[in-house]
């Protein structure tokens, strides 16, 4: 599609936002047309830089609104099984968007209980230390909603049926927990937080990394920022899913 080029740019047709004037005019000037007058080259850097970062707030802004009516539809659900798919995974857990609403929940690490899990960020997967059993994108799972925190915006699910091999409530000893791998160049990172929740936005996915960041909003349920953490987690999409 070009997206490397350093003169990409796309618009939607008909028009929907000023951003896609901006091109229309810009398209008709270089092709001889007369699209009346336009910004100069400084005036247009700093139109689109604008144009980006409202886009950028409009997006974060819909997308909370997206994660205040899932916990409130969700909150009095607390039980009920869910299937859904892995959309995002990070070194403290999974975020699976789920069938029945275009809303993500979290599993954390923690609550896997039968390995300790090592992330892959290349890659975007876990992977189990003992049972090599892996976590990815894009796999079906069913899950049952354990907890909806309406103010912080959290949605809990516990997972109850995964890849195959992996067996729900199965819990390893800690005394077979493998020595410390040295961090590394290709190296898969610890899940450190093995232990606590994580917060995501999608603005860049805490999708996290931002505001699925699909905030704590980065498919974060769009790029966000998305880090670990001991006491909880914000879920959101980050802007980039």
């Amino acid at each position: 599609f070009g997206l490397a080029s350093t003169s990409y740019c796309h618009f939607t047709s008909p028009i929907r936002r000023y951003a896609d004037m901006i091109v229309h005019r810009a398209l008709k000037h270089a092709l001889g047309m007369n699209p009346g007058p336009i910004p100069s080259e400084h005036a247009l850097l700093m139109l689109a830089d604008n144009l980006n970062r409202r886009e950028r707030t409009a997006m974060e802004a819909e997308r909370e609104m997206g994660r205040r009516l899932g916990v409130l539809v969700l909150r009095d659900r607390v039980g009920e099984t869910f299937t859904g798919t892995i959309a995002g995974v990070s070194d403290f857990g999974l975020f699976i968007e789920l069938d029945a609403m275009p809303v993500e929940g979290m599993v954390r690490v923690a609550d896997l209980g039968d390995d300790y899990y090592e992330f892959d960020p290349e890659k975007q997967e876990l992977i189990g230390a003992h049972t090599g059993i892996r976590f990815l994108l894009g796999q079906r799972v069913l899950t049952r909603l354990s907890e909806v925190n309406v103010g912080r915006l959290e949605i809990t699910l516990g997972l109850l049926e995964g890849p195959e091999g992996w067996t729900a409530g199965k819990v390893r000893s800690k005394t077979s927990r493998p020595a410390p791998r040295r961090e590394g160049a290709g190296a898969p990172k610890k899940a450190g937080s093995r232990f606590g929740g994580g917060f995501r936005g999608k603005g860049g996915d805490s999708r996290g990394g931002g505001p699925k960041g699909r905030g704590g909003a980065g498919r974060g349920p769009a790029g966000g920022k998305r880090s670990g953490g001991t006491g909880g987690h914000t879920q959101g999409r980050s802007a980039g899913r």
